[in-house]
């Protein structure tokens, strides 16, 4: 008899952890998904992007008709959100060449600030472009060619 209870307490001790693992793997692999899910769902990061291109479009046109040393502070702080945006958005993709373009953009509005100022109506005009559609590479390449010509 004790041989035999003795067989019946490893097979129930068997079948627990094998119920164990079972659950532990199906937490993994649920986990996983949810994690990789999350990582790749940039809607949320997409439409904040789409929103602070808005601001700064909406912020440099102001500036544009206005000419306020507030205004220009407040279009720069608009295009530094979305730069931070872009950044985050772009980040270990094919599209990271979009953050160097407008953080190019972003070196020359905050060093030379007469130049962006004077293009500030040109600028409203490639933000509302963005603000529709994130991703318009021409708009991209649009403010790599405003950051150079500054730089000629």
């Amino acid at each position: 008899m004790t041989e035999y209870m003795e067989k019946r307490r490893n097979e129930t001790i068997k079948k627990v952890w094998m119920t164990v693992c079972g659950i532990l793997t199906a937490a993994a692999v649920t986990f996983a998904i949810m994690w990789f899910v999350a990582k790749n769902d940039q809607s949320s990061e997409a439409r904040e992007a789409a929103a602070a291109a808005a601001r700064a479009a909406d912020a440099f046109a102001d500036y544009a008709e206005n000419e306020t040393g507030s205004g220009y502070i407040r279009a720069l702080s608009e295009y530094y959100a979305f730069c931070l945006n872009i950044r985050i958005l772009t980040n270990d993709t094919n599209r990271a060449s979009f953050y160097t373009d407008a953080g190019a953009m972003y070196e020359v509005l905050i060093g030379q600030d007469a130049y962006g100022r004077a293009h500030s109506a040109e600028l409203s005009a490639i933000m509302k472009r963005l603000s529709k559609d994130i991703y318009e590479p021409d708009a991209y390449r649009q403010l790599k060619q405003l950051a150079e010509g500054k730089a000629e």
